[in-house]
Order: structure tokens, then sequence, then C-alpha cells
């Protein structure tokens, strides 16, 4: 775009064309009758090209119980070495070359927590990619997930291209889906076979969360109402078991186990009539909704073989 005098009016290419075939008092009367600046040297103009973003979705794996979803510095301090967005990012911007790429997802785990089963939709966002792999190439995709199955931190699996709209989807994921977890805990008594019968009657218990005091300091204090649809229970030993919590989104897992200081109530350890900790916590799978499949499907977890704890596909 070019511009003429007379308030810098801005001016189409085609028009240019009309005003230059103008005599100079045509052009006196369209510049409201002052006289243009001579012109004094040569005219630069800039053209700024540039692409849509292109919005590369699928489900990641996360196997490290010491790995940020993002990088993470604290006043300046790298806090750990890499993430899942850096891990991702270096297999697939050497083959888009963006300008920049912007990591999104139905929500996160803690960075002690790992992500398993299917995984969790995420979306990389490149900005202004310089290179389009052709529409033919069919196996990029699939190439991406295999040059990433080989990393022992992250996966990716069901790539795809999405559009704009894949935001509304990810809140979604955040806010709607029913999601399966497990944890191994710690009871301060012996555990009696009746508390596992006890654990694996509970069916939609309702439980009031104050914001955890661990997030207190980012999040808004108030009192979420969550429900834990189903518990299961394998014990390891006297005092150790796993725990499988089918529960709605946005509960906090940890706190569900240890109560957080009565924050969370009633909680596994009022359930259990004494005191209970969590060591690890995984998240199996996440569901679209609450139904007869979902529950079946949450049975069948296989927590009594620990096979889930050494999953990598």
């Amino acid at each position: 775009m070019s511009q003429v005098m007379s308030g810098y009016q801005m001016v189409s290419a085609n028009n240019q064309e009309k005003i230059v075939g103008l005599p100079g008092s045509a052009i006196l009367s369209l510049s409201g009758g002052v006289a243009p600046l001579p012109v004094k040297g040569a005219i630069k103009e800039e053209i700024l090209c540039s692409r849509e973003p292109i919005y590369l979705a699928g489900h990641y794996l996360k196997f490290s119980r010491f790995l940020s979803q993002t990088p993470w510095e604290v006043d300046g301090k790298r806090m750990y070495e890499t993430s899942i967005q850096e891990e991702i990012e270096r297999i697939v911007l050497p083959i888009f070359l963006p300008r920049t790429a912007k990591f999104h997802s139905g929500g996160r785990e803690d960075i002690d927590v790992r992500m398993l089963g299917e995984g969790r939709p995420f979306v990389l966002e490149l900005i202004d990619a310089k290179r389009i792999p052709s529409s033919f190439d069919e196996g990029l995709l699939g190439r991406i997930e295999a040059d990433l199955k080989k990393n022992p931190l992250v996966n990716v699996r069901g790539l795809y291209m999405d559009n704009e709209k894949c935001f509304e989807r990810l809140k979604e994921s955040e806010t709607e889906k029913i999601k399966a977890y497990a944890c191994i805990v710690h009871c301060s008594r012996p555990v009696k076979p009746e508390d596992i019968e006890n654990l694996h009657k509970v069916r939609d218990l309702k439980i009031a969360q104050k914001t955890p005091l661990r997030v207190l300091h980012r999040r808004t204090l108030m009192i979420r109402e969550k429900i834990i649809h189903r518990l299961r229970a394998v014990q390891l030993n006297e005092q150790f078991l796993i725990v499988a919590v089918l529960s709605s989104a946005g509960t906090y897992i940890k706190e569900f186990v240890h109560g957080d200081l009565e924050r969370t109530v009633p909680n596994l350890g009022t359930l259990l009539h004494a005191e209970t900790d969590i060591l690890q916590l995984d998240v199996l799978k996440l569901y679209e909704k609450v139904d007869a499949a979902a529950v079946d499907d949450f049975d069948s977890l296989p927590l009594g073989d620990f096979s889930y704890l050494d999953e990598k596909s």
C-alpha cells in the first residue's frame, strides 16, 4: 500500500495506477489543495508476508517424573533440563521451520505425575512456517510419531492437522473429561480386606475441595465440588496399596488421598479411618463421560499385575 497526502489516506494499488496518469492539477485537488512534497530520493516499499498458523494436534504420553509440560524457569534459573514441549519441538520444528511455536494442551499433570494410557490431547501451534510439507506426503505424521517413539521421556500418538477450533476441544477436555488415576498409598495402620471391599463400594462420592495449599499462591481461594465416581484398590503389603480413582475433571487427587489438612472432605483417610499419604501418581486414561462402557473399562485396568507401571506404548 502507498500513501497520498490529505491525512495520509491509504490508496489501493489499482487506484495508484489511475492517479499516476492524472495531470498535476487533478492530483492537487485530490490532496485537498496541498501540493505533494517533492520526492528527494528513491521510494522504499516493504512487503511483509506471513502464513496462517499450522495446528499440529495429537496426544502426548509422559514417562518421566522429572519433566515439566513447558519450559520452567524461576528467577531466571532453569528448573529442569527439558520439557514435553521441547521434546516434541525437537522433531517437529526442523520440518516446518516456523518463526515461533506455541504449545497448548487439554489440562496438565504435575511434574512428578506420569501421563499414560492413550495420552493427553495437545496442539502445537506453528506460527509463520517457512516450509509446508506436501499434502501428498501421507507418511509424514507417522514418521514424526515414530521418531518420538524412540524418546524415553515423551511419545505422541494420533497426530493430525487441525484448525483454530482445536482450542475449544482442548478446553472441553480440560473441564469436562472424566479421568482415571492410579496412585501408591501408604496407610498409617494395617490394611484389612474389608477396607478394600469398602473402597470398591464407593459410587459417585461428592467431595468438597478447598484450593490446595500447594497451589494457593496462584489459584483463587474457593471450594470446588468434585465427584469420585469409583475406587479400586490392590494391596501391596500390610500398609501399602495401589488405589485407582475415577473422578470428575479438575479433581485434586493428591489432596483427595492425604486430605490436605482436612481441606478436602471426605478424603481417602476418612474412608479408611486412618491417615493416608500418596507416594506416586499416574494418569491412566481420559473418558468422554461416565457411562457403563467407561466404568467397565476402568474396572478392567490392570492394577494387579502392575503392567501400567512400565507402560510405554
